[in-house]
């Protein structure tokens, strides 16, 4: 597997490009690089074939997803999980609301009262690398607050998971797992506390 970046060389007062191997930072030695310029030329003669353009297109795509993922322990469902950013907050003094105002379950849209030193799960959604997968732009208000249960918090979240998949990459993801993702997300999160 190539793990190469492309960088600027001075050859004869030209730029010329060079290859050097990002793991660590060594220039490729000249058969290395031979390699490399017969790979690239296959993937030129490949782009060239509209049935193998495809197959790149699509392998490309899958290869992006799973660098989303590589956020998460582990994702049958394909979707990153982290990027929902459930919490589980421990109502300590800075944390609890002093107005005495009940919290509002973004879910079920119940008031619910917590005391210092209580849990509260919250979800505040959002991505921060740019990608062609995931939007979470739209009302704000209805993909981040606080939620009353863990049911409550299952519900809301898979239902904001879906709603950021762009409609044209759903078919990328495996949705049927979604819903046991955010379980486990959930129980390792209790776990910790």
């Amino acid at each position: 597997m190539y793990n190469h970046m492309l960088y600027d060389v001075l050859i004869d007062g030209n730029k010329e490009l060079g290859l050097i191997n990002i793991s660590d930072g060594t220039v490729l030695e000249v058969e290395e690089f031979k390699k490399v310029v017969a790979s690239l030329n296959k993937t030129i003669e490949s782009l060239d074939n509209e049935e193998m353009k495809e197959e790149i297109k699509i392998y490309n795509t899958f290869k992006h997803l799973s660098l989303l993922n590589t956020m998460d322990r582990e994702s049958n469902s394909r979707y990153p999980i982290s990027f929902l950013k459930i919490k589980y907050i421990k109502l300590t003094g800075a944390k609890l609301d002093s107005s005495g105002k009940p919290y509002k379950c973004m879910a079920c849209d119940r008031d619910f009262h917590l005391n210092l030193n209580d849990y509260k799960w919250e979800l505040n959604p959002r991505s921060s690398l740019s990608n062609s997968f995931i939007d979470f732009n739209g009302d704000t208000e209805s993909v981040r607050g606080d939620c009353c249960s863990e049911s409550c918090l299952i519900n809301v979240a898979k239902n904001i998971a879906i709603n950021s998949i762009k409609p044209e990459k759903i078919e990328y993801f495996e949705l049927e797992h979604l819903e046991n993702d955010i379980k486990r997300v959930i129980t390792d999160l209790v776990g910790i506390v």
